[in-house]
Parts: structure tokens; sequence; C-alpha cells
């Protein structure tokens, strides 16, 4: 019997997918999400995202009543829980880690290394001509976590890393999830994992990625993904316009992975001061426009009554 002085945000699926061999022992090292079994709504996605690496079949999974553990709402409260437990348990140590931020051209935005070493850290702020940063009181894996998860478990990935172990040992949960924003282009989408322990209790059945005489949804979906991809990383080539909301088609499974506080944020952000929205992504369809990028953007001009919303039309 598992018992949990705070109770953890949790959420479940109706089913979820699987890219890839169901065999644990076929299982790639130093995955993200530790050495259970990677899950995701967005299967055609992931293919894009992770070219190389993820392949194979594609299974759909389900079990009545799951539960995961919902990374991004836990509080302060549960992560040091987790965090007193990895110490106590021998996975983690509290040490300083060093992170060596920089400025990436292509995402147009900050991104960062973390390193357990000052050394290490040193010698890629000097290749990058900037400063480490040291972080105290941080999590350090040991080598049971790196041995339990498959995984090197850098600095930047210790966290969910024991947060999966902790899951598996002290909860009765399915795994964790981490409701990451959808945007391909940015290598990023929601995604989660069953632990190891609780993969037998799930059944799978195997979606065919080609009918018989034609594309199936799911390789249409692939295609589809790959275009929106291509057609992001393009400067538009006229300016945002105001498009009718009746006239958009958004996503449907981009619509059911949207976050309700981030919707909530953009209507506030619409409301307080417009001009900081950047515009949404649409193709047009004849006399529609489908959605390729902007969809808590979309719901959240529904949400206060907008008639329209400025964007982008890629062409």
């Amino acid at each position: 019997m598992f018992e949990i002085a705070v109770p953890f945000p949790t959420r479940s699926f109706k089913k979820l997918y699987h890219v890839g061999s169901l065999n644990a022992s076929q299982k790639r090292r130093n995955s993200y999400e530790g050495a259970g079994l990677s899950v995701s709504l967005h299967p055609n996605e992931w293919r894009a995202i992770a070219r190389g690496f993820v392949s194979g079949d594609t299974w759909v999974c389900t079990r009545a009543n799951n539960q995961f553990v919902d990374a991004h709402k836990m509080r302060k409260a549960h992560r040091q829980m987790v965090a007193q437990w990895g110490v106590e348990n021998g996975y983690v140590t509290i040490a300083s880690k060093w992170r060596v931020s920089y400025y990436d051209d292509e995402f147009e935005g900050e991104r960062y290394f973390e390193f357990s070493s000052r050394e290490q850290a040193e010698e890629e702020a000097h290749d990058l001509g900037t400063e480490p940063q040291e972080i105290r009181g941080a999590m350090i894996a040991t080598p049971l976590l790196q041995k339990r998860t498959l995984s090197r478990a850098e600095p930047v990935a210790v966290a969910d890393l024991l947060l999966t172990v902790y899951v598996e040992d002290a909860t009765p949960f399915d795994g964790v999830w981490w409701a990451d924003r959808l945007d391909p282009v940015a290598l990023s989408a929601p995604r989660g994992v069953i632990v190891p322990s609780r993969v037998s209790q799930w059944s799978f059945e195997r979606l065919d990625a080609v009918m018989e005489g034609g594309m199936s949804d799911l390789r249409r979906g692939y295609e589809r993904a790959e275009r929106n991809a291509e057609l992001l990383k393009r400067t538009p080539s006229s300016p945002a316009i105001e498009i009718p909301l009746r006239r958009l088609i958004p996503e449907k499974d981009d619509l059911a992975s949207t976050s309700p506080p981030k919707v909530a944020e953009y209507a506030a952000m619409m409301q307080a001061n417009p001009d900081r929205v950047e515009p949404i992504r649409v193709v047009s369809e004849g006399s529609r426009y489908r959605i390729i990028d902007g969809h808590h953007r979309y719901l959240a001009a529904k949400s206060i009554g907008r008639k329209s919303i400025l964007a982008y039309v890629m062409a």
C-alpha cells in the first residue's frame, strides 16, 4: 500500500501511442523518459522530431483508469519530497551544477547546457565566448540513478529521471506525463512514460502505417507534420492579416493537447497588450485557412469573444 504525504496532480488518457519496439531489451539508452515505455499523443510529430532515433511500428496503448503524474503541475512540496526521497535512496546527491547559456540563432532564443563539473562548464563556455553560472543546491545523479534509468542522467535531466523512478517505487501511478508545448519545429511535443513495472498492465494494438490501396491517417498525419515543419521554417512573405475565426480550420489533435492555463495566459495578454501576441500561422485551403501554429492563441481569441485574429499566411 502506497502512502503519499502530498497528493500529486495526475491526468488520464483514453489512449496513447508508442513508436518502436515493445521489447524492453531494445530500449534506446539516454532517453529523456528513462527506462520505461515512451508514449505520446502525437506519434507522427515524434517521428519527425526524433528522426533517426524513433522508428518502427506504432502501437495504440490503453489501460482503464490509468493515471500519470502531471510533472508540469507539481508544486514545490512535490519536488522537495521527490528530491529528499532520491537522496535517502542513493539516487542523487545535492551539490552545485554549472549552466552555460547561449543564444541559438536557429531557434531564435536563449538555450543552455548544464554540467556537474566546473571544468567541463568552463571549457564549453570558452568555446561559446561566455561565462558559466553556478547553481547551488542542485541534484546530481549517482551511478545508481544512471543504471536504473539507462541514462547518463545529465544535470538538466536529473529531476525528470528521478521522478520516473520515484513514481515506480513509491506511488501506484502508471508513469509520468510532461505536457510540453506542441511545436515540432522547436523539437517539442507532449510526452510521457509508462514505468517498466506497469507496462505489463497495459494493452497494445499495432497501428498499421499504410492501408491497402492507399495511405492511412497515420501516414497522412506524418506527412502533414513534416510539411508544416517545413512551412514554419520559412519567413512570411507578406504582412499578417486579420482572418475571421469562422474561416479557420484547427487540427483536432492539436486542440486536444492545448493547455487551459496557457490559453488563459494568451487571453489575458490579448486584452491587456495585444501587440505582444505573435500572429498565428496558417495555410490557405480554398476559402478557408488551416492552422499550422497557434492553437492556444486561436482558443484564447474565441474565449474573449474575438471575431478575428492576426495571422501569417504561409506560402
